[in-house]
């Protein structure tokens, strides 16, 4: 079983929990630009391409970009996907209106200090002064005070 469909079968049948969904619905109501830091098989961007939202997928594994991208041709939906890391994101500054950086991006044991306060720095570079930024911390290693910290 490939990486993509593990991620499948263990965890996008379990997210997004209704937690996740209520906050996602409730702060992202203005029509923007989303960008999806650490995509994956494309749990968030599908539903929010289905709302009509122009919706970018960044991801540095790309057999979690290519799920997907199966999964938005199979309901008719397109969205911008880019293989890259999250800490040196190939885009404008300023340029989207939502960031959203859900499941473990963050919170992941192998990623280091340095590499997080890069991600910080990336979101931040991209976002709309005024935009909306969730990120969603999961990880029992992951201590949230240094992001505000950083942010």
């Amino acid at each position: 079983m490939s990486r993509a469909q593990i991620y499948d079968e263990r965890f996008a049948k379990v997210f997004p929990i209704d937690w996740e969904v209520k906050i996602l619905n409730k702060y992202l109501t203005i029509k923007a630009n989303l960008l999806d830091v650490g995509c994956g098989t494309g749990r968030h961007v599908v539903p929010f391409s289905e709302k009509g939202l122009d919706v970018v997928g960044i991801d540095k594994d790309k057999e979690m970009l290519m799920a997907s991208q199966i999964k938005l041709r199979l309901k008719k939906l397109n969205a911008n996907l880019i293989l890259a890391d999250a800490q040196k994101l190939p885009l404008k500054d300023n340029l989207f209106g939502h960031i959203i950086m859900m499941g473990n991006v963050l919170g992941e044991v192998d990623v280091h200090e340095n590499d997080r306060k890069n991600m910080v720095e990336e979101i931040k570079r991209t976002s709309k002064t005024n935009g909306t930024l969730i990120i969603e911390l999961v990880h029992r290693y992951w201590n949230a005070k240094d992001l505000f910290s950083w942010a």
